[in-house]
Formats: C-alpha cells, sequence, structure tokens
C-alpha cells in the first residue's frame, strides 16, 4: 500500500491569565482568562495511509482503526440496484475485493458504495420496504442517534439508521467499531462480469479531544454541547437544513479530582456553520458574536476559582485551521473525519471576557 504521510495541521493560541488576586489584576490589567491551544488532526489514517506522529501521542484509539465487517451495495448506470454484498469477517483498509457483478452487465459503469461496522447482514435488503432500492434511496441514508434525551457521544453509544424516508433499518451499537464509508467508487465490469474493486474507508464522526488544565481552581463539571443528532452516509460537506441539536451530560468531576488535568475524548457528527463575520482572535468567538441559524459546537466548564465561592461558567467554541497552521477564528465547523485536539487552561473569573459567566 503506497504510504502518504499526514502534515499535522497544529495551530495555536496562547491568551494572557487573569489573576483572582485583585493587586495583580490592578498591575496587570489583562482579564482574558482562557490559555487555548488547539490542534486540528486529519483522522483519515486508514485511507490515507500509515500517519507520523511527531508528537509521539497516539491519537487513534484502537477500536478507531476496526473493521469488523463491510456491506458493499452495487448499482447499475440506471440508478438502481445490482448486487449486495455482505463480509462479517475483519479487513484491512484499503480493501481490495473480487466482486462477481454478472456478465449482462458487461461493459457497464458501475458505482460501488460500503458501509463497514453496522453489522446485521440483511440490514439493507429491505430498505423503505423496496428489495430493489435505487442509488438515490441509498445517498440518502444517515445516522441519528438514539438517546431521546439528549446525545451521546457516538463512539460510547448507539444509533439508529434511517432511509431517507426516515424508515427506521435497525439500531447500531458502535462502542468498539465506529461506523466508516468508502469514498465513491464507478468501476467497469469485465466481459465474465467480473469487477475487482478498491475500498478505502473514511470515519463517519469528528473526535474532540479535551485537555483541561485547572490553574488556581477547581473544574466542577464539564460538557460538549450544541452536537447534530443526524449525519448522512455519503453527503460529506453539505449543511442540511432542519437538523436536530443536543448537549452531551454534564461529566461530574469527583471532588478529590477538582484541582487535577483532566484529559477525554467525545466521538459527535460533524458540525457545519457560517462564518463569524470578522472574528480576528480567540474571543470573538463567544455567543454574542455567533451568526443567527448557527449552531456550533463548544465545550462548556463550570469551575470555582481559587478565592472564589460561586461557580463560574467557561465556553470555548471550536473551529477552524488554515493550511499555513493558523487558527481561523471565523470559523466555526467541525469537519467530518478529523480529531480537534484542545489543551485549555482556565484560572480566574474571567472579568471582561465574554465567553465566561457566572452561574447563578
Amino acid at each position: 500500500m503506497k504510504k502518504k504521510y499526514i502534515i499535522l495541521a497544529m495551530m495555536s493560541l496562547f491568551l494572557f491569565v487573569a489573576c483572582s488576586n485583585e493587586e495583580e489584576q490592578q498591575t496587570n490589567n489583562q482579564t482574558g482568562v482562557i490559555a487555548l491551544k488547539a490542534e486540528v488532526v486529519p483522522m483519515n489514517t486508514l485511507q490515507e495511509g500509515e500517519r507520523i506522529d511527531t508528537r509521539s501521542r497516539v491519537i487513534s484509539a484502537e477500536f478507531e482503526n476496526t473493521i469488523n465487517n463491510i456491506h458493499i451495495v452495487v448499482f447499475g448506470s440506471d440508478g438502481k440496484k445490482i448486487k449486495h454484498f455482505y463480509s462479517p469477517m475483519y479487513v484491512d483498509n484499503p480493501y481490495t475485493t473480487l466482486l462477481n457483478i454478472g456478465s449482462s452487465h458487461a461493459g457497464e459503469t458501475v458505482t460501488i458504495y460500503a458501509i463497514a461496522n453496522v453489522g446485521d447482514a440483511d440490514m439493507f435488503e429491505n430498505l423503505e420496504n423496496v428489495t430493489d432500492y435505487t442509488q438515490t434511496a441509498f445517498e440518502g441514508l444517515n445516522l441519528r442517534v438514539s438517546a431521546t434525551d439528549g446525545v451521546q457521544s457516538i463512539g460510547q453509544g448507539t444509533q439508529l439508521l434511517y432511509s431517507q424516508a426516515g424508515t427506521n433499518l435497525t439500531t447500531i451499537n458502535n462502542a468498539e467499531a465506529p461506523v466508516m464509508v468508502t469514498k465513491l467508487e464507478n468501476v467497469t465490469v469485465a466481459n465474465n462480469g467480473l469487477t475487482r474493486a478498491t475500498l478505502s474507508f473514511t470515519r463517519q464522526n469528528t473526535k474532540i479531544t479535551l485537555n483541561l488544565i485547572p490553574q488556581k481552581m477547581k473544574i466542577v463539571k464539564y460538557r460538549v454541547c450544541s452536537i447534530p443528532k443526524i449525519s448522512y452516509m455519503f453527503n460529506k460537506g453539505i449543511n442540511v437544513s432542519g437538523v436536530e441539536y443536543g448537549d452531551i451530560p454534564y461529566v461530574e468531576v469527583p471532588a478529590a479530582d477538582q484541582s487535577k488535568q483532566i484529559k477525554q475524548a467525545f466521538y459527535v457528527y460533524e458540525n457545519y456553520n457560517e462564518n463569524i463575520v470578522g472574528a480576528t482572535k480567540q474571543t470573538d468567538r463567544c455567543e454574542a458574536n455567533i451568526p443567527n441559524g448557527a449552531h456550533p459546537t463548544y465545550v462548556e466548564i463550570v469551575g470555582i476559582p481559587d478565592g472564589f465561592t460561586d461557580q463560574y461558567l467557561y465556553r470555548v467554541y471550536l473551529g477552524g485551521v488554515s493550511s499555513q497552521n493558523e487558527i481561523q477564528y471565523h470559523k466555526i465547523t467541525l469537519l467530518r473525519n478529523y480529531e480537534y485536539y484542545v489543551t485549555v487552561k482556565l484560572a480566574g473569573d474571567g472579568t471582561g471576557d465574554p465567553r465566561v459567566s457566572k452561574v447563578e
């Protein structure tokens, strides 16, 4: 397999940290409360080849690289289904397989889709109660989280697979193997009806890895908010209207650990939003500047600074990075198949910082 090496896209920003000490506040006059270092890293190692991680930090958990089963669906030039193949075996990625399309389709250019880690060999056989479903119906497949009272990290919970019309096909528990999809493949069938296809899988999620560092304060709880509850399988990058959003429930921090560093990963769906016009610094990413109709994903942290008794809420919106490794403050979109690795250092009560508010 030809390997391509991913150049890690790094970006960093250091903001001055406010001091809770009144004398220091007067002399320093700095009111920012969050020191943020953010890295945006492509997660498509399986598609692009082995990634070299120069920071020696392991980004991908073992289950992110696992393919336990594959559905392969082939459509003809007229958009009708020709074949459906299923393999429950573990395979490597990219995955090359010889498909018997049938000699009646010799010389025809067919379209091949594949989905990994959904299980259930019969899942797609009766899509929308029509055995010979069309390519359009298949392209309309989407994943929805199954939680009704909120949203879970999809790497740790269950999902429902729906057809375009909303038909519930099955419940997927992908705790050990995230759902993956292939790039669209167009292959010409040989005279004997056989065709060889190489399938390159990409993940169906976005990874948010938090590294929370309390400095002269305690972290009481934290969560990831404003997460889409739906993701279209093959329409990557399309901003779909009418999407519902939810928050992952708060992670409560035990009293004995509230002054300690916290690391945790969450798996969510991609989230496309309009840009914040004129945003040039991290503090411009605040609630007051979010465009109407946008639902950007953000991290919410509740803590108590040393010397205070009240709780304060710290909000960090997530976003993009340019090809020159610079933070794009105006972008509040999360891309599919990427990891957002965010280090947040917290201190002070946030005087003058629009990302911080006192918990009433």
